[in-house]
């Protein structure tokens, strides 16, 4: 009895780890997600400024994309 005892602590603590990393690996995709969605949202209300609302932030229109998306995979 002692030994199936062992057996299945040993196997338990074997399988735990693969259980945190898949549930670890979830939630790095959903905050990767969130991230997308927010900085989609950002370029989104920036395309839709006027040309001298983007003037006066001292960004042109064609830099917009490069400048929202540069720290994208620095969190």
């Amino acid at each position: 009895m002692a030994y199936s005892t062992d057996a299945t602590s040993a196997r338990s603590t074997a399988v735990a780890p693969s259980f945190a990393d898949f549930f670890g690996g979830i939630g790095h995709l959903f905050s990767l997600i969130t991230r997308y969605r927010e900085y989609s949202r950002a370029e989104k209300q920036l395309n839709a400024l006027s040309t001298r609302e983007l003037d006066d932030l001292g960004i042109a229109r064609g830099d917009i994309q490069a400048r929202v998306w540069a720290n994208f995979n620095q969190r």
